[in-house]
């Protein structure tokens, strides 16, 4: 049964609010809004005690066209040691609304070794029905309450049931024996190696392999078994891939990555190990083979900066190539943190600690009694070209949100970039934020959000475990019209005008080229992107929703090389 989230929204631009006694919280920018709280005691499935560790967008699971988010509630990583984690499905059910419509209560016999489970969906087995993978970091060691638990749980969509079963459809120990230490931090399923079989990549923030007390930093890859893949049923896993050496060792591991960054046609894993910053970078050479090709070792010594949720590939310049973008979170309190960035490169085997560069101020950990900044999202949030990185900023004297946003000049420069906070939480409050993610528009009201989880919400309270902030801007969709190549650029004038809620832009470009067409309001803030990047030669149109916008005069401008113009555009409510 679907239960209903009530919502708020907040129309002005700078805004502090409080609710039934709960923490202030402050949006320090005029560009987002609150759109949404999701809070534990609105739903009697989730106990009000337990957080929000990771909040996972932007899915359409059951395919009716309504998007949908996932959210991991963890009580070993908050205050609550004698329950499981749990898992949430919400879907948009209009303007800045959401319904809970599936929940699960993971199951285990030890819910205090549980802490920081992961999150990723795919079809593994190619039925057509999407599945939810979790990874579960059980210990496992002896003296465990059980000494072989399930690493990894398996949910898959039940097209009869209408939805995912509350019971896993499959768990996998990963093939471990028995008092063996491997707890599970990170998974990800896709075809890593371009043969006609998914892998499932896992990684061990810490385990037993090869030592007696948890040295090891192990990752492992595996696909479906061979009679699995032949019937069509999912209960097994063989293991194709397994790599525990030295390289991986020093700290924990919570991110890896899947990319073909240097863009040769061959996928690469990335790990990061929390041991002052290392990265160790493997590339596919062939089925089911992995090879190491980048070492990089301790790049922020002796500042012990680990990556942990953060690590994201982006086109941030445009250029079809990806760039690496991770917040970096101290060890204690005596480090900073900071954001790092790697330009890409023609070759991952050449990247080394040279090309790992700090593109945000230090986060002084001290300030932040524990941690500074740690989880991450990356785009563009305002539809503006310019990339923007989203960091959590965790702690018990200031819980912010920050926001990376490239202005202009070198990629690799935190000179080129804007560091403000855009959401803080502060005085009465447990709120901790350690993860964040963008949405791409999960309301269908051509603004994407930013979802913020809280781990820490109190028992009896109204306390919120998801924020969820609204970008001001409009980011739409263009539609090219034709395809002829007039004589000059033009730009019309938009119908209907005046409009209510909607209205129409066509311009024409006689070359292909870099194209910007925004909205401004009559302060001359932007308060629309409606194309940013290169668009073919030829005549276009973009529909421009000002719901959310007070009536007025608006002006649009059309920038191409050296061809700017600016029209004048009514709205009338």
């Amino acid at each position: 049964m679907k239960r209903l989230l009530t919502v708020f929204a907040v129309i002005v631009f700078t805004m502090s609010f409080s609710s039934q006694g709960n923490a202030q919280a402050y949006l320090d920018t005029s560009s987002f809004t609150i759109s949404a709280q999701i809070e534990p005691s609105d739903f009697a499935e989730w106990p009000d005690s337990i957080g929000a560790w990771k909040v996972f967008a932007t899915y359409d699971l059951d395919k009716d066209g309504k998007k949908e988010f996932l959210v991991i509630a963890d009580p070993a990583s908050g205050t609550v040691s004698s329950e499981m984690p749990y898992i949430f499905r919400f879907e948009a059910t209009g303007n800045n609304a959401y319904a809970l419509v599936w929940s699960a209560k993971l199951p285990g016999t030890n819910p205090g070794e549980f802490s920081y489970p992961d999150v990723t969906v795919a079809d593994m087995d190619k039925d057509g029905n999407q599945e939810i993978f979790i990874g579960i970091p059980a210990s496992g060691r002896n003296g465990s309450l059980d000494p072989n638990p399930p690493r990894v749980l398996v949910y898959e969509y039940e097209t009869a049931l209408g939805n995912f079963p509350t019971t896993p459809t499959m768990t996998t120990n990963l093939g471990l024996p028995d008092g063996v230490r491997y707890t599970t931090s990170r998974v990800i399923v896709e075809n890593i190696d371009s043969d006609p079989e998914i892998e499932m990549f896992v990684s061990s923030r810490n385990d037993d392999f090869g030592t007696s007390q948890g040295g090891g930093r192990t990752i492992m890859i595996f696909h479906l078994s061979a009679d699995d893949i032949s019937s069509g049923s999912f209960t097994a896993f063989d293991r194709e891939f397994v790599d525990s050496a030295a390289y991986l060792k020093g700290g924990s591991i919570y991110d890896i990555g899947v990319v073909d960054f240097d863009g040769d046609g061959k996928k690469e894993l990335w790990v990061a190990t929390w041991d002052m910053l290392s990265l160790a970078i493997y590339e596919t050479t062939g089925p089911n083979t992995y090879v190491l090709q980048a070492d990089v070792n301790q790049v922020t010594k002796p500042f012990d900066i680990g990556f942990r949720s953060s690590m994201h590939f982006y086109d941030g310049n445009k250029d079809g190539k990806l760039e690496m973008y991770a917040a970096g979170n101290l060890g204690d309190g005596n480090n900073p943190g900071a954001v790092f960035y790697v330009g890409n490169v023609t070759d991952v085997a050449t990247i080394d600690s040279a090309k790992v560069k700090r593109i945000s101020p230090w986060v002084n950990g001290a300030d932040y009694d524990a941690w500074s900044i740690e989880g991450g999202s990356v785009g563009d949030i305002d539809g503006d070209g310019k990339v923007d990185y989203f960091a959590a900023g965790a702690g018990t004297i200031h819980r912010n949100l920050y926001r990376l946003e490239y202005k202009s000049g070198s990629y690799d420069s935190e000179s080129s970039f804007s560091w403000d906070s855009v959401y803080y939480a502060k005085n009465d409050s447990t709120y901790d934020f350690r993860n964040v993610a963008i949405a791409n528009d999960l309301d269908g009201d051509n603004k994407k959000e930013i979802l913020l989880p809280n781990l820490f919400t109190r028992t009896g309270t109204t306390d919120a475990a998801i924020i969820i902030l609204e970008s001001k801007v409009v980011v739409t969709s263009i539609q090219q019209v034709s395809n002829l190549a007039p004589a000059t650029f033009t730009l019309e004038q938009n119908f209907p005008n005046p409009f209510n809620p909607s209205s129409s832009i066509r311009f024409s470009l006689k070359i292909e080229g870099y194209v910007e067409l925004f909205i401004t309001n009559a302060l001359g803030q932007r308060v629309g992107s409606l194309v940013n990047g290169k668009t073919a030669a030829g005549a276009h149109e973009v529909t421009f929703n000002a719901d959310g916008l007070s009536s007025g005069t608006y002006f649009y401008t059309l920038k191409s090389g050296n061809f700017v113009e600016t029209k004048k555009m009514v709205l009338l409510k």
